[in-house]
Protein backbone atom coordinates (compact mmCIF):
# COMPACT_ATOMS: atom_id res chain seq x y z
CA UNK A 1 0.00 0.00 0.00
CA UNK A 2 1.33 3.42 -0.89
CA UNK A 3 0.19 6.27 1.32
CA UNK A 4 0.50 9.88 0.15
CA UNK A 5 0.61 12.77 2.57
CA UNK A 6 -0.74 16.20 1.87
CA UNK A 7 1.11 19.19 3.30
CA UNK A 8 0.67 22.93 3.51
CA UNK A 9 3.35 25.60 3.58
CA UNK A 10 2.88 27.57 6.77
CA UNK A 11 5.18 29.10 9.35
CA UNK A 12 6.27 26.77 12.15
CA UNK A 13 3.77 24.02 11.33
CA UNK A 14 4.80 20.38 11.03
CA UNK A 15 4.61 18.92 7.54
CA UNK A 16 1.58 16.76 6.98
CA UNK A 17 2.61 13.13 6.67
CA UNK A 18 1.34 9.57 7.04
CA UNK A 19 3.31 6.49 8.01
CA UNK A 20 1.94 2.97 8.26
CA UNK A 21 3.93 0.05 9.65
CA UNK A 22 2.86 -3.55 10.01
CA UNK A 23 2.99 -4.79 13.60
CA UNK A 24 1.60 -8.25 12.94
CA UNK A 25 -0.64 -9.88 10.35
CA UNK A 26 -3.90 -7.95 10.62
CA UNK A 27 -2.50 -5.24 12.93
CA UNK A 28 -1.20 -2.03 11.32
CA UNK A 29 0.16 0.98 13.18
CA UNK A 30 -0.39 4.43 11.70
CA UNK A 31 1.06 7.84 12.56
CA UNK A 32 -0.37 10.93 10.96
CA UNK A 33 0.72 14.55 11.13
CA UNK A 34 -2.16 16.74 10.04
CA UNK A 35 -2.91 20.46 9.82
CA UNK A 36 -4.12 21.87 13.11
CA UNK A 37 -1.47 20.87 14.02
CA UNK A 38 -2.39 17.32 15.01
CA UNK A 39 -0.31 14.27 15.92
CA UNK A 40 -2.43 11.17 15.44
CA UNK A 41 -1.47 7.63 16.47
CA UNK A 42 -3.73 4.77 15.51
CA UNK A 43 -3.95 1.04 14.99
CA UNK A 44 -6.14 -0.86 12.54
CA UNK A 45 -7.25 -4.37 13.51
CA UNK A 46 -8.36 -6.32 10.46
CA UNK A 47 -11.54 -8.34 10.92
CA UNK A 48 -11.18 -12.04 11.69
CA UNK A 49 -7.39 -12.23 11.47
CA UNK A 50 -6.14 -15.50 12.92
CA UNK A 51 -4.36 -15.05 16.24
CA UNK A 52 -5.42 -11.40 16.70
CA UNK A 53 -7.70 -10.35 19.55
CA UNK A 54 -9.05 -7.13 21.05
CA UNK A 55 -9.70 -7.23 24.80
CA UNK A 56 -10.77 -4.81 27.52
CA UNK A 57 -8.78 -4.92 30.75
CA UNK A 58 -9.37 -3.49 34.22
CA UNK A 59 -6.53 -1.58 35.84
CA UNK A 60 -4.61 -4.05 38.01
CA UNK A 61 -7.23 -6.63 37.05
CA UNK A 62 -9.74 -5.31 39.62
CA UNK A 63 -12.09 -2.33 39.96
CA UNK A 64 -10.92 -1.43 43.47
CA UNK A 65 -7.84 -2.04 45.58
CA UNK A 66 -7.34 -1.59 49.30
CA UNK A 67 -4.90 1.11 50.45
CA UNK A 68 -4.21 2.22 46.88
CA UNK A 69 -3.16 5.82 46.25
CA UNK A 70 -4.78 5.63 42.80
CA UNK A 71 -7.98 3.88 43.99
CA UNK A 72 -6.88 0.79 42.07
CA UNK A 73 -6.11 2.57 38.80
CA UNK A 74 -2.87 2.08 36.84
CA UNK A 75 -1.13 3.63 33.86
CA UNK A 76 -1.52 2.32 30.33
CA UNK A 77 2.17 1.37 30.35
CA UNK A 78 1.68 -0.70 33.50
CA UNK A 79 -1.31 -2.49 31.98
CA UNK A 80 0.63 -3.11 28.76
CA UNK A 81 3.56 -4.59 30.66
CA UNK A 82 1.38 -6.70 32.94
CA UNK A 83 -0.53 -8.24 30.03
CA UNK A 84 2.31 -8.21 27.43
CA UNK A 85 0.01 -6.56 24.89
CA UNK A 86 1.00 -5.54 21.39
CA UNK A 87 -0.98 -2.27 21.60
CA UNK A 88 -2.66 -0.67 24.62
CA UNK A 89 -4.72 2.52 24.85
CA UNK A 90 -6.87 4.12 27.55
CA UNK A 91 -10.61 3.44 27.51
CA UNK A 92 -13.57 4.69 29.58
CA UNK A 93 -14.11 7.72 31.80
CA UNK A 94 -13.93 7.16 35.57
CA UNK A 95 -14.77 8.96 38.84
CA UNK A 96 -12.39 9.50 41.74
CA UNK A 97 -13.19 5.99 43.01
CA UNK A 98 -11.60 4.55 39.84
CA UNK A 99 -14.37 2.36 38.44
CA UNK A 100 -15.28 2.62 34.72
CA UNK A 101 -18.30 4.91 34.39
CA UNK A 102 -19.97 2.98 31.60
CA UNK A 103 -20.42 -0.54 30.33
CA UNK A 104 -17.60 -3.04 30.37
CA UNK A 105 -17.92 -6.68 29.34
CA UNK A 106 -14.88 -8.94 29.04
CA UNK A 107 -15.26 -12.31 27.32
CA UNK A 108 -18.94 -12.43 28.22
CA UNK A 109 -18.55 -11.33 31.85
CA UNK A 110 -20.28 -8.14 33.00
CA UNK A 111 -17.67 -6.02 34.81
CA UNK A 112 -19.40 -2.63 34.78
CA UNK A 113 -23.03 -1.75 34.09
CA UNK A 114 -24.01 0.55 31.21
CA UNK A 115 -24.47 4.25 31.88
CA UNK A 116 -27.85 5.36 30.57
CA UNK A 117 -27.64 7.28 27.31
CA UNK A 118 -23.87 6.92 26.83
CA UNK A 119 -22.37 5.35 23.71
CA UNK A 120 -20.62 1.97 23.91
CA UNK A 121 -18.61 -0.18 21.50
CA UNK A 122 -19.36 -3.92 21.37
CA UNK A 123 -17.43 -6.64 19.58
CA UNK A 124 -16.93 -10.37 19.22
CA UNK A 125 -15.68 -12.85 16.66
CA UNK A 126 -16.36 -11.26 13.27
CA UNK A 127 -18.70 -8.73 14.89
CA UNK A 128 -18.54 -5.11 16.04
CA UNK A 129 -21.14 -2.46 16.77
CA UNK A 130 -21.43 1.01 18.26
CA UNK A 131 -24.66 1.77 20.08
CA UNK A 132 -26.50 2.45 23.30
CA UNK A 133 -26.95 -0.20 25.99
CA UNK A 134 -29.56 -0.28 28.74
CA UNK A 135 -29.18 -1.92 32.15
CA UNK A 136 -31.78 -3.76 34.21
CA UNK A 137 -31.15 -6.14 37.10
CA UNK A 138 -33.08 -7.29 40.13
CA UNK A 139 -33.12 -9.66 43.07
CA UNK A 140 -36.16 -11.47 44.42
CA UNK A 141 -36.60 -12.94 47.89
CA UNK A 142 -39.79 -14.11 49.65
CA UNK A 143 -42.04 -12.06 47.41
CA UNK A 144 -39.88 -8.95 47.54
CA UNK A 145 -38.52 -7.73 44.21
CA UNK A 146 -35.74 -5.15 44.47
CA UNK A 147 -34.07 -3.33 41.57
CA UNK A 148 -30.27 -3.42 41.40
CA UNK A 149 -28.83 0.00 40.59
CA UNK A 150 -25.48 -1.06 39.14
CA UNK A 151 -22.58 -3.50 39.05
CA UNK A 152 -19.16 -3.02 40.66
CA UNK A 153 -19.56 0.60 41.72
CA UNK A 154 -19.84 2.65 44.89
CA UNK A 155 -23.17 2.21 46.67
CA UNK A 156 -25.07 5.44 47.32
CA UNK A 157 -28.16 6.27 49.33
CA UNK A 158 -31.21 4.08 48.61
CA UNK A 159 -29.23 1.84 46.27
CA UNK A 160 -28.52 -1.85 45.81
CA UNK A 161 -25.22 -2.63 44.04
CA UNK A 162 -24.09 -6.06 42.87
CA UNK A 163 -20.34 -6.66 43.28
CA UNK A 164 -18.58 -9.52 41.50
CA UNK A 165 -15.05 -10.86 42.11
CA UNK A 166 -13.78 -8.34 39.54
CA UNK A 167 -14.70 -5.55 41.96
CA UNK A 168 -12.12 -6.65 44.49
CA UNK A 169 -14.07 -4.77 47.17
CA UNK A 170 -17.69 -3.77 47.68
CA UNK A 171 -17.63 -0.14 48.77
CA UNK A 172 -20.10 2.41 50.11
CA UNK A 173 -19.64 6.08 50.96
CA UNK A 174 -21.55 5.55 54.20
CA UNK A 175 -21.82 2.38 56.33
CA UNK A 176 -24.02 -0.15 54.55
CA UNK A 177 -25.23 -3.75 54.76
CA UNK A 178 -23.41 -6.32 52.63
CA UNK A 179 -24.96 -9.70 51.83
CA UNK A 180 -22.13 -12.02 50.79
CA UNK A 181 -23.36 -14.69 48.37
CA UNK A 182 -21.86 -17.91 47.08
CA UNK A 183 -20.84 -17.40 43.43
CA UNK A 184 -22.77 -19.79 41.19
CA UNK A 185 -21.31 -18.71 37.84
CA UNK A 186 -19.90 -15.55 36.26
CA UNK A 187 -22.37 -12.69 35.90
CA UNK A 188 -23.24 -11.98 32.28
CA UNK A 189 -25.15 -9.03 30.77
CA UNK A 190 -28.27 -11.15 30.49
CA UNK A 191 -28.96 -14.14 32.72
CA UNK A 192 -30.51 -15.66 35.84
CA UNK A 193 -28.87 -17.21 38.91
CA UNK A 194 -29.90 -18.56 42.32
CA UNK A 195 -27.03 -17.89 44.77
CA UNK A 196 -27.29 -18.50 48.53
CA UNK A 197 -26.33 -16.12 51.31
CA UNK A 198 -22.99 -17.03 52.90
CA UNK A 199 -22.86 -14.25 55.52
CA UNK A 200 -24.20 -10.79 56.36
CA UNK A 201 -21.88 -7.87 57.16
CA UNK A 202 -23.54 -4.89 58.84
CA UNK A 203 -22.51 -1.22 59.03
CA UNK A 204 -19.35 -1.36 56.93
CA UNK A 205 -18.06 0.90 54.15
CA UNK A 206 -15.96 -1.85 52.56
CA UNK A 207 -16.05 -5.63 52.22
CA UNK A 208 -13.61 -7.75 50.24
CA UNK A 209 -15.15 -9.76 47.38
CA UNK A 210 -13.39 -13.11 47.15
CA UNK A 211 -13.08 -15.06 43.90
CA UNK A 212 -15.91 -17.43 44.85
CA UNK A 213 -18.31 -14.74 46.05
CA UNK A 214 -20.78 -12.06 45.06
CA UNK A 215 -21.68 -9.19 47.37
CA UNK A 216 -24.97 -7.30 47.43
CA UNK A 217 -24.45 -3.90 49.07
CA UNK A 218 -27.49 -1.88 50.09
CA UNK A 219 -28.39 1.30 51.98
CA UNK A 220 -31.58 3.17 52.85
CA UNK A 221 -34.97 2.00 51.56
CA UNK A 222 -33.79 -1.32 50.07
CA UNK A 223 -32.43 -2.31 53.47
CA UNK A 224 -35.95 -2.26 54.87
CA UNK A 225 -37.10 -4.73 52.20
CA UNK A 226 -34.14 -7.05 52.81
CA UNK A 227 -34.20 -7.00 56.63
CA UNK A 228 -35.18 -10.65 56.86
CA UNK A 229 -32.42 -11.95 54.60
CA UNK A 230 -30.52 -14.70 56.50
CA UNK A 231 -27.53 -16.97 56.00
CA UNK A 232 -28.51 -19.91 53.78
CA UNK A 233 -31.36 -18.13 52.02
CA UNK A 234 -31.55 -18.53 48.26
CA UNK A 235 -32.28 -15.46 46.16
CA UNK A 236 -33.29 -15.07 42.55
CA UNK A 237 -30.82 -12.81 40.72
CA UNK A 238 -31.43 -11.50 37.19
CA UNK A 239 -29.69 -9.21 34.68
CA UNK A 240 -31.17 -7.98 31.41
CA UNK A 241 -28.97 -5.57 29.43
CA UNK A 242 -30.30 -4.66 26.01
CA UNK A 243 -28.91 -2.87 22.96
CA UNK A 244 -26.78 -5.52 21.25
CA UNK A 245 -26.83 -9.20 20.30
CA UNK A 246 -25.16 -10.97 23.22
CA UNK A 247 -24.70 -14.11 21.14
CA UNK A 248 -22.16 -12.16 19.05
CA UNK A 249 -21.02 -9.42 21.43
CA UNK A 250 -18.49 -10.85 23.88
CA UNK A 251 -16.75 -7.62 24.85
CA UNK A 252 -17.84 -4.02 25.49
CA UNK A 253 -16.04 -0.75 26.25
CA UNK A 254 -17.94 2.49 26.80
CA UNK A 255 -17.25 6.20 26.62
CA UNK A 256 -19.23 8.78 24.71
CA UNK A 257 -20.46 10.55 22.86
CA UNK A 258 -21.06 9.04 19.45
CA UNK A 259 -18.84 10.47 16.70
CA UNK A 260 -19.94 8.70 13.53
CA UNK A 261 -23.11 6.76 12.77
CA UNK A 262 -24.00 5.08 9.47
CA UNK A 263 -21.10 6.79 7.75
CA UNK A 264 -22.01 10.34 8.79
CA UNK A 265 -20.84 12.63 11.56
CA UNK A 266 -23.15 12.21 14.57
CA UNK A 267 -22.06 13.97 17.76
CA UNK A 268 -25.03 14.18 20.20
CA UNK A 269 -22.88 15.38 23.08
CA UNK A 270 -25.65 17.26 24.90
CA UNK A 271 -27.98 14.24 24.82
CA UNK A 272 -25.16 12.10 26.24
CA UNK A 273 -24.53 14.50 29.11
CA UNK A 274 -21.46 16.45 27.92
CA UNK A 275 -20.99 20.24 28.00
CA UNK A 276 -19.98 22.65 25.22
CA UNK A 277 -16.41 23.11 26.48
CA UNK A 278 -15.81 19.37 26.36
CA UNK A 279 -17.13 19.09 22.81
CA UNK A 280 -16.05 22.33 21.15
CA UNK A 281 -12.64 23.00 22.72
CA UNK A 282 -9.54 21.23 21.43
CA UNK A 283 -8.40 18.42 23.74
CA UNK A 284 -6.35 15.23 23.54
CA UNK A 285 -8.75 12.51 22.38
CA UNK A 286 -9.12 8.74 22.17
CA UNK A 287 -11.68 6.99 19.96
CA UNK A 288 -12.71 3.61 18.58
CA UNK A 289 -14.63 2.86 15.41
CA UNK A 290 -15.46 0.25 12.79
CA UNK A 291 -15.24 0.31 9.00
CA UNK A 292 -17.87 -0.96 6.61
CA UNK A 293 -15.78 -4.13 6.24
CA UNK A 294 -15.76 -4.67 10.00
CA UNK A 295 -12.15 -3.65 10.70
CA UNK A 296 -11.61 -1.76 13.98
CA UNK A 297 -9.68 1.52 14.29
CA UNK A 298 -8.35 2.67 17.68
CA UNK A 299 -7.17 6.27 17.51
CA UNK A 300 -5.46 8.80 19.77
CA UNK A 301 -4.94 12.51 19.09
CA UNK A 302 -2.36 14.41 21.14
CA UNK A 303 -3.30 17.84 22.44
CA UNK A 304 -2.49 20.86 24.63
CA UNK A 305 1.01 21.01 23.13
CA UNK A 306 2.72 23.20 20.54
CA UNK A 307 3.20 20.27 18.17
CA UNK A 308 -0.42 19.09 18.52
CA UNK A 309 -3.27 21.34 19.60
CA UNK A 310 -5.84 18.58 20.06
CA UNK A 311 -9.23 18.15 18.42
CA UNK A 312 -12.85 19.12 18.96
CA UNK A 313 -15.33 16.26 18.88
CA UNK A 314 -16.39 17.30 15.38
CA UNK A 315 -12.77 17.28 14.23
CA UNK A 316 -12.31 13.85 15.80
CA UNK A 317 -15.38 12.63 13.91
CA UNK A 318 -13.73 13.88 10.70
CA UNK A 319 -10.56 11.92 11.54
CA UNK A 320 -12.55 8.72 12.09
CA UNK A 321 -14.50 9.14 8.85
CA UNK A 322 -11.29 9.84 6.93
CA UNK A 323 -9.98 6.51 8.23
CA UNK A 324 -13.06 4.82 6.77
CA UNK A 325 -15.13 4.40 9.93
CA UNK A 326 -18.87 4.15 9.41
CA UNK A 327 -19.49 4.05 13.18
CA UNK A 328 -17.32 5.44 15.97
CA UNK A 329 -17.47 6.66 19.56
CA UNK A 330 -15.32 8.90 21.71
CA UNK A 331 -13.50 7.48 24.73
CA UNK A 332 -11.88 9.22 27.70
CA UNK A 333 -9.32 11.83 26.62
CA UNK A 334 -7.40 14.74 28.07
CA UNK A 335 -4.57 13.62 30.34
CA UNK A 336 -5.78 10.01 30.01
CA UNK A 337 -5.01 9.74 26.29
CA UNK A 338 -2.12 7.28 25.95
CA UNK A 339 -0.98 5.00 23.12
CA UNK A 340 1.45 2.21 24.04
CA UNK A 341 3.10 -0.05 21.49
CA UNK A 342 4.92 -3.14 22.79
CA UNK A 343 5.86 -1.31 26.00
CA UNK A 344 6.78 1.98 24.31
CA UNK A 345 4.51 4.98 24.87
CA UNK A 346 4.36 6.31 21.33
CA UNK A 347 2.25 9.41 21.91
CA UNK A 348 2.89 12.43 24.18
CA UNK A 349 0.49 12.45 27.18
CA UNK A 350 -0.57 16.05 27.72
CA UNK A 351 0.43 16.21 31.39
CA UNK A 352 4.00 15.13 30.64
CA UNK A 353 3.51 11.85 32.47
CA UNK A 354 0.90 9.13 32.18
CA UNK A 355 -2.31 9.34 34.17
CA UNK A 356 -3.50 6.27 36.09
CA UNK A 357 -6.76 5.10 34.49
CA UNK A 358 -9.58 2.66 35.23
CA UNK A 359 -9.52 0.39 32.18
CA UNK A 360 -7.84 -0.03 28.83
CA UNK A 361 -8.16 -1.55 25.36
CA UNK A 362 -5.53 -4.13 24.44
CA UNK A 363 -4.60 -5.70 21.11
CA UNK A 364 -2.88 -9.09 21.12
CA UNK A 365 -1.33 -11.15 18.34
CA UNK A 366 0.10 -14.64 18.46
CA UNK A 367 2.09 -13.95 15.29
CA UNK A 368 4.50 -11.03 15.10
CA UNK A 369 5.68 -9.93 11.64
CA UNK A 370 9.00 -8.43 12.67
CA UNK A 371 12.22 -10.39 12.71
CA UNK A 372 13.96 -10.61 16.07
CA UNK A 373 17.54 -9.58 16.77
CA UNK A 374 19.65 -12.71 17.34
CA UNK A 375 19.96 -13.83 20.95
CA UNK A 376 23.18 -12.52 22.48
CA UNK A 377 23.63 -9.81 19.88
CA UNK A 378 24.58 -6.38 21.21
CA UNK A 379 21.75 -3.95 21.80
CA UNK A 380 20.90 -1.60 18.91
CA UNK A 381 21.80 2.06 19.32
CA UNK A 382 20.24 5.29 18.12
CA UNK A 383 22.47 7.36 15.86
CA UNK A 384 21.93 11.10 15.49
CA UNK A 385 23.13 14.49 16.69
CA UNK A 386 23.48 15.14 20.42
CA UNK A 387 22.12 18.68 19.99
CA UNK A 388 19.58 20.29 17.70
CA UNK A 389 18.11 23.80 17.70
CA UNK A 390 14.56 24.98 18.23
CA UNK A 391 12.75 25.04 14.89
CA UNK A 392 15.31 22.84 13.18
CA UNK A 393 15.16 19.16 12.34
CA UNK A 394 17.56 16.22 12.34
CA UNK A 395 17.41 12.62 11.13
CA UNK A 396 17.95 9.70 13.51
CA UNK A 397 18.59 6.06 12.69
CA UNK A 398 18.65 2.80 14.60
CA UNK A 399 21.94 0.91 14.15
CA UNK A 400 22.35 -2.83 14.74
CA UNK A 401 25.49 -4.61 16.05
CA UNK A 402 27.00 -4.80 12.55
CA UNK A 403 26.76 -1.04 12.08
CA UNK A 404 23.91 -1.33 9.59
CA UNK A 405 20.75 0.76 9.77
CA UNK A 406 17.63 -1.17 10.76
CA UNK A 407 14.97 -0.62 8.06
CA UNK A 408 12.76 2.20 9.23
CA UNK A 409 9.65 0.18 8.43
CA UNK A 410 10.60 -1.97 11.46
CA UNK A 411 11.40 0.91 13.81
CA UNK A 412 8.83 2.67 16.00
CA UNK A 413 9.87 6.09 17.24
CA UNK A 414 8.83 8.12 20.27
CA UNK A 415 10.10 11.36 21.82
CA UNK A 416 9.26 13.12 25.08
CA UNK A 417 10.32 16.58 26.19
CA UNK A 418 11.55 19.52 24.12
CA UNK A 419 11.23 17.91 20.68
CA UNK A 420 9.04 15.49 18.77
CA UNK A 421 9.85 12.82 16.24
CA UNK A 422 7.91 11.30 13.36
CA UNK A 423 7.93 7.72 12.15
CA UNK A 424 10.62 8.48 9.57
CA UNK A 425 13.00 9.23 12.45
CA UNK A 426 12.97 12.98 11.77
CA UNK A 427 13.15 15.05 14.97
CA UNK A 428 12.01 18.66 15.24
CA UNK A 429 13.04 20.93 18.09
CA UNK A 430 10.06 22.54 19.83
CA UNK A 431 11.55 24.37 22.86
CA UNK A 432 14.77 24.70 24.80
CA UNK A 433 15.53 21.73 27.01
CA UNK A 434 16.16 18.03 26.59
CA UNK A 435 14.35 15.34 24.67
CA UNK A 436 14.38 11.62 25.33
CA UNK A 437 14.18 9.61 22.12
CA UNK A 438 13.01 6.01 22.42
CA UNK A 439 12.59 3.26 19.84
CA UNK A 440 11.16 -0.23 19.65
CA UNK A 441 12.30 -2.64 16.94
CA UNK A 442 12.54 -6.42 16.63
CA UNK A 443 11.67 -6.95 20.27
CA UNK A 444 14.37 -4.56 21.56
CA UNK A 445 14.30 -1.00 22.87
CA UNK A 446 16.84 1.81 22.86
CA UNK A 447 16.92 5.40 24.06
CA UNK A 448 18.96 8.57 23.65
CA UNK A 449 18.87 12.02 25.28
CA UNK A 450 19.16 14.99 22.93
CA UNK A 451 19.67 18.64 23.90
CA UNK A 452 17.46 21.23 22.21
CA UNK A 453 19.25 24.58 22.09
CA UNK A 454 17.93 28.08 21.48
CA UNK A 455 17.75 29.08 17.82
CA UNK A 456 20.22 31.72 16.64
CA UNK A 457 17.50 34.04 15.39
CA UNK A 458 13.98 34.13 13.97
CA UNK A 459 13.49 31.55 11.29
CA UNK A 460 10.60 30.92 8.93
CA UNK A 461 10.54 27.49 7.34
CA UNK A 462 8.43 26.85 4.26
CA UNK A 463 7.49 23.21 4.25
CA UNK A 464 7.43 21.26 1.04
CA UNK A 465 4.94 18.56 0.22
CA UNK A 466 6.15 15.24 1.51
CA UNK A 467 5.19 11.75 0.43
CA UNK A 468 6.19 8.91 2.70
CA UNK A 469 6.01 5.41 1.27
CA UNK A 470 6.21 2.49 3.61
CA UNK A 471 5.20 -0.90 2.23
CA UNK A 472 2.68 -2.82 4.32
CA UNK A 473 0.54 -5.85 3.62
Amino acid sequence: MLLAALAIAVQEQAPAGVWEKLLAPGVTYRMEVAPGPLLINAVRVTKETEGVSLVGELANGKVYESNSATQGRETVSATAARKAALVTVNADFFPFTGDPLGAMVREGELLSSPQSGRAAFCWGKGFSQAGYLTFAASLSFEGQNVAIFGVNQECGENMVVLNTPAAGFAISREPATHAVLVLVDKITPSGQWKPRVRRIVENSTSVQVNDDELVLTFRGTPKEKLTFLNVGDEIDLRTDCKGTDWKNARDVIAGGPFLVKDGKAFVPYVAEGFVDGFAKNKHPRTAIGRTREGDVWIVTVDGRQTMSAGATLSELADVMMRLGCTDAINLDGGGSTTFNLSGLTINRPSEGTERAIANALLVFSSSVTQLAFPVGEAEPVIAGPATIKVGEKAVFRLIDSTGESVPNSEVFWSAKGAAWIDQAGVMRGASEGTCRVQVYARGRSASLTVTVAKAQGPKVTLLRNETIRTPVL
